[in-house]
């Protein structure tokens, strides 16, 4: 049969897996027998070819632990009739997707397609083909191995062509199904976007007509009310000495005339206030004046009231005299007092003196009584004692009714003074008044009367005008409102009819384009339909031919006494399907493998669709390498002779590579089995974590 045009020459790995410095494996282009114990790195060398090939969907989970600051790499060697290709799939420190570069015989980069057109569609088409047999721990992950096997099916029946239209039209009907959903969505939004919007303005007009802002019966035209608005900004714009241009679109035109109104009404209601303002002043300077004058008049007649009482009682403290003689009196009244006081002390003095025995005056030293000048004596300090009280006491009245007097007369003095000043304030005062009326002082009074009232009446005249501008000016602001209210009427109006049109016509576009992409896609779903209906039947056709391939090869691998025969069946979809096991021996029902088989034939039907379909494409493949590693894990190794006459007929199309740790069950019957020279025996025969496996040739 004819070979694939690559065979694998050799791989070099670094950093990969158990991997931890570049070693290279050779295989020369043969078949390679790969032996050495468990957890000594032979799955990391097929799993590299793999990883070469294909990478992972996270490339950092094949990084060496124990090299993860440098490069990862696997360099895969292929050899045609035109030299060595190189293939160098490498993950770079710190990245988790991986770079792969492919060179020529000549050593230039080429892209993949020139190398390998079809290695990323794995067990499809007229292309690269690799089988992979991974090692299987366990019963549930050894059937996986079938989960494909429809791909290289459909490519022996020469259905690759009607299988790729068959799901790339799949792939259309769900793209076209979300092309249509998202279509229809978008149109339903932009037709309650548009209902939406139509609903507002419907309840805008619907307002402006519960109380219309024109004064007619019916609503104004459009052209009536942008007549009207134009006349009301001209008939302004004249009174008010400016100019409008009558090509302004009327919103535009009443913006302007309600700004013109309120800077218009700003102005004069500034010069009214100013005017309010002065005459105020002035009345108030004037009453302040008045009031100054009043009082001064007030305060002057005051004093003089209290001078004349002052006047009064300072008369009745004197007497018919003036405070000068009270004065005197009191005086004269005073040396009196002192006198008497000097007399009364001699009196007292020489009493002592007096008596019976005294024969004259100790005084005048004349002969007397004494008893009877004692008497005498004694008589007269008596009464100058009762004199005395009387003048002190007169003393006493008269200084009090000096410092009365005095008093007074200080407090009349004081009175007078500020009569004065009060009388020359209130002279200032109408001097200035009458400076400022422009009258004589004599007319002052009445003339301030006057231009007060003038006054008043003036402020009351501006504050008159200043209620007819506020007036005015609202009654301006709510023709302006009512206009405005007017023209947006018939704005609203304008997107009411827009919208309508939106909503019939300017929708109808997209709705043709989604009746349209219905009709395509009723289309495609025909074509879809017929194609599967016939892609089906060619399949079920095959079916049981496949069947008995994969029967047969069951059969030569397992020997099986009780369950010989393979069948495959559909199971939820076109591309589900799976494997029943079958008797001859017995009317047994179709049962599932892992139900009846025992683990060493159910481990094998793991291998058949390996041993089928790796022929399929002997004639057109890129690359065709059939890997079974480790199939002693969960392979009955009393069948290894079946195993490996299998791998001996694929061995005529394929290139093989089988790790195993039981070098002595295999080894013996593939050099029985394999001419020498077609194949290659590399061993695994150590491992350290610093620098990987230890790999031997022979």
């Amino acid at each position: 049969m004819p070979e694939a045009r690559y065979r694998i020459d050799g791989l070099v790995v670094e950093g990969f897996k158990a991997f931890s410095v570049p070693q290279e494996v050779s295989l020369s282009g043969k078949h390679c027998f790969l032996f050495g114990a468990n957890a000594r790195g032979k799955s990391s060398i097929v799993e590299a070819i793999r990883w070469c090939l294909f990478g992972l969907e996270r490339d950092s989970d094949v990084r060496n632990r124990f090299s993860e600051a440098s490069d990862c790499r696997v360099e895969l060697r292929l050899r045609d009739s035109k030299g060595l290709w190189r293939l160098e799939r490498r993950l770079r420190p710190g990245l988790s997707r991986s770079d792969l570069t492919i060179r020529n015989p000549d050593g230039e980069e080429v892209p993949q397609k020139e190398a390998l057109p079809n290695l990323v569609r794995l067990g499809t088409g007229a292309g690269a083909v690799v089988f992979f047999s991974a090692q299987q721990a366990a019963r549930a992950r050894a059937y996986g191995d079938l989960t494909r096997f429809h791909e290289v099916l459909y490519a022996h029946l020469n259905l690759d062509d009607a299988e790729r239209l068959r799901t790339e039209l799949a792939n259309l009907l769900e793209e076209q199904f979300e092309i249509q959903r998202q279509r229809a969505e978008d149109l339903q939004s932009a037709e309650d976007k548009l209902r939406e919007q139509l609903k507002e303005v419907d309840a805008r007009l619907e307002e402006i007509l519960r109380s219309p802002p024109w004064e007619l019966a019916e609503p104004p035209t459009r052209v009536m009310s942008e007549m009207r608005v134009r006349s009301f900004g001209a008939d302004l714009a004249n009174e008010s000495g400016t100019v409008i241009d009558i090509e302004w679109e009327c919103a535009k035109l009443l913006d302007y005339v309600e700004k013109l109104v309120r800077d218009l009404s700003g102005s004069h209601r500034s010069a009214l206030d100013r005017s309010a303002a002065s005459e105020k002043e002035q009345r108030d300077r004037l009453l302040a004046l008045v009031k100054a004058i009043r009082e001064a008049d007030e305060g002057e007649a005051a004093q003089h009231a209290r001078a004349v009482d002052l006047d009064r009682r300072l008369g009745e403290s004197c007497g018919c005299g003036g405070i000068e003689e009270l004065e005197a009196r009191w005086q004269a009244a005073s040396a009196r007092l002192g006198r008497d006081a000097q007399f009364a002390l001699a009196r007292k003095a020489v009493a002592p003196l007096l008596g019976p025995h005294a024969r004259e005056c100790p005084i005048c030293g004349l002969a007397c009584n004494g008893a009877e000048l004692l008497a005498k004596v004694t008589e007269g300090i008596e009464l100058a004692d009762s004199a005395h009280e009387h003048a002190a006491a007169e003393v006493e009245t008269l200084r009090s009714l000096t410092a009365q007097a005095q008093g007074l007369a200080k407090q009349l003095d004081l009175t007078r003074r500020v009569e004065e000043i009060a009388r020359r304030k209130r002279e200032q005062l109408v001097a200035q008044m009458a400076e400022q009326l422009g009258c004589s002082p004599d007319v002052s009074a009445s003339a301030a009367d006057a231009r007060l009232a003038e006054l008043d009446r003036r402020i009351d005249v501006l504050r008159q005008d200043g209620e007819r501008a506020t007036e005015r000016d609202t009654r301006l602001r709510k023709r302006i409102e009512a206009l405005r209210n007017e023209w947006r009427y018939h704005q609203f109006r304008d997107e009411q009819e827009r919208l309508r049109r939106e909503l019939q016509e300017g929708l109808q576009p997209a709705r043709d384009r989604l009746r349209a992409l219905g009709e395509f896609r009723s289309t495609v779903n025909s074509l879809h339909c017929a194609l599967r209906e016939e892609f089906d039947g060619a399949v079920d056709r095959a079916l049981p031919a496949v069947a008995d391939q994969l029967t047969e090869a069951f059969r030569r691998l397992t020997g099986h006494p009780a369950f010989d025969l393979l069948r495959v069946e559909r199971a939820e979809g076109p591309d589900k399907l799976v494997v029943r096991v079958g008797s001859t021996r017995a009317p047994v029902p179709w049962s599932r493998p892992e139900d009846v088989l025992n683990g060493g034939a159910y481990a094998a039907l793991g291998l058949v669709p390996h041993f089928v379909f790796s022929g399929f494409h002997a004639e057109q493949a890129e690359l065709n390498v059939l890997i079974v590693d480790d199939p002693s894990q969960s392979f009955d190794t009393t069948h290894v002779a079946l195993l490996l006459e299998e791998l001996q007929r694929a061995s005529e199309h394929a290139q093989l590579l089988l790790a195993t740790h039981e070098e002595d069950g295999f080894r013996p019957i593939v050099e029985r089995l394999f001419p020498r020279d077609s194949y290659t025996v590399i061993r695994v025969t150590d491992f350290r974590p610093d620098r990987g496996p230890t790999i031997e040739n022979g």
